[in-house]
This record gives C-alpha cells, structure tokens and sequence, in this order.
C-alpha cells in the first residue's frame, strides 16, 4: 500500500514537472575535468525522480527479509495467543483433562506463558497428580526466573485447596523471605495457620496484620480474639498460671477489652486458684460492660463480696 502511494505521488510530481517546464524546459549542464553532460532541467528533474524511486525500492527489497520474520513472528504469537485462549477455556469448564492436553502442547512448542504453566498445573491437580501439579510449577521457575513469587502464590493456593497444610506453610514461609511485603503472601500464610489452628504462628503475625492493614477492623478483632482465647486455654490446660498472665499482658488493647477474652481469662484464673485477680479482673470488666459471662463467673469467686 505504500509503495502505490509512492508511486501515485512519484506520477503526480512528474506531471507536475512536466506542465511546468513545457513553455520552457530549461537547460542543466554537469560538468567535470573533460566531461561535461548536457540536458534539459525536465529529464534532469526526471532523472533525480526515478533514482529516488530506485533508492527506495532497493532499501524496501534490503528489509523485505526482517519484515517477513516480524510477520511470522505476529502471526506465530496470534495463533499462541489463540490456542492460549481455547486452553483456558476448556479449564474454566472444568475439563482438567483436554485442559492440560492444550496447555502441555503450549508449553512443549515454547510458546507457553507463565499462565499457561500455571493453567497446566491447576489442572493436574484437579486429575489427582500432585506430582505433574509440581513438575509444572517447578520448570515454570526454570523457564522465568523472575517469576517466583507469583510461582510460589499459585503453588501454595493449590496446596491449601487439595489441603496439603505443612507444604503449603512451608511454601509460604519461604515467600516471606523472598517478598516479606506481599499482602497477598501474608493473608494466604495466615489462613494456612488458621486452618491448622497454629495459635502461636497467628499470634506472631498478627502484629505484621495489624501494620500492613492486611486485616482491618472487625475482622482483625475476631482473630486477635480467638488466637488470645486459645492460647489462654492452652495455657489454663498446662496449669501455667505465669504464661496465662504473660500472655494477658500481650493481649492487644482493643481485644483485652472484649468481654469474651475477658471471660476466658478470668475462668482461667480461677481455674488456678488465684481468685483475687480474677476478681480484679471481673469488676473491670463489670464496670464496663455487664455481661452475663462475667456475672457468672463473679458468682464462683471464692472470695469477694457478689
């Protein structure tokens, strides 16, 4: 298309040349040492016309070759593009199995995207092959190097879905060191440590939760609740009255006031006999909150005025 353009505009400025110097040609003369040529200033202009064409059909010629490559490279990464696409959409069907099939020929023709490792693995590990699911994502790191943390998040998401808990912390432990800034690599860690009821683990994130606002609110309450009173069970259980008032001590300010935790911390300690900090601890928390849990527990005091 351009090369007509060229033409086209070629054509246009001869025959512009030509009306112009049809009253008068004019007269052009070249001259070197003993040679001199001799023409008119309209086969001159001609002339430098046609070299230019000449000129530019041999640079377009000297290009053809890259242009084909860049052509079949466009058309090569199209039609990737395209399998790509169908590949996916068998795995959002939930045909793990022509799935895979599409996405292991992307990636055995080299044409294959970190979401086609990923895509590949996803599937296996939906047609029970933990190995292949790992073999994906292990030469997925091979071939992108750069990839890890994104490798290493789908890798631990398809841990904790087929409920493999002590990999995927360990997958996710890992991450940490490798990205410790990724929200998305501490909120998976915190829910793999909640499914596995790892109290200590939830309480030393908890902090990180609270600075990166990963967890906010009342979401961030409620955990901090449940991994304080599990932990002041445990240690109620172990007759550990030292770590239970340890324990107390680190309970953020927001959670030491909920009336629950207030109650299990008290139970626990009359549970180990030390009545009068449970009674301190029960008229605070009365004169704060009346709550039933607390009045019940005021009423077993073995000491105090109820």
């Amino acid at each position: 298309m351009k090369w007509l353009i060229y033409t086209l505009l070629v054509l246009l400025a001869s025959v512009a040349v030509a009306l112009f110097a049809l009253p008068d040609p004019g007269y052009v003369l070249i001259g070197y040492g003993n040679y001199s040529v001799e023409t008119s200033l309209v086969l001159f202009v001609a002339f430098l016309l046609g070299l230019y064409a000449v000129v530019r059909l041999l640079a377009g010629l000297w290009h053809v070759p890259a242009r084909l490559r860049g052509w079949e490279q466009r058309r090569r990464v199209l039609k990737a593009r395209s399998r790509l696409d169908r590949a996916f959409v068998r795995l959002l069907e939930g045909d793990w199995q022509e799935a895979e099939r599409r996405l292991a020929r992307l990636i055995a023709d080299g044409e294959a995207p970190l979401v086609a490792w990923l895509g590949a693995a996803r599937a296996a590990q939906q047609l029970g092959s933990d190995a292949r699911r790992d073999q994906y994502l292990q030469q997925a790191r091979r071939h992108l190097p750069g990839a890890d943390v994104a490798i290493g998040l789908e890798q631990a998401g398809l841990q904790l879905a087929a409920g493999q808990l002590p990999p995927a912390a360990a997958t996710l432990d890992a991450l940490r060191q490798l990205a410790p800034r990724r929200p998305r690599v501490l909120e998976l860690r915190t829910e793999v440590a909640r499914q596995m009821r790892d109290w200590s683990k939830l309480r030393e994130l908890l902090p990180e939760l609270r600075r990166r606002k990963v967890l906010e609110g009342e979401a961030l309450q409620e955990l901090t609740v449940q991994v304080y009173g599990n932990l002041l069970r445990r240690a109620v259980e172990a007759r550990d009255l030292p770590a239970l008032k340890e324990l107390w001590a680190d309970v953020p300010a927001a959670a030491a006031r909920d009336a629950a935790l207030l109650a299990v911390y008290a139970g626990g300690l009359l549970q180990l006999a030390a009545d009068e900090d449970a009674e301190a601890v029960i008229r605070k928390g009365l004169a704060r909150d009346w709550d039933r849990r607390l009045v019940y527990l005021y009423g077993n005091l073995r000491r105090g005025d109820a």
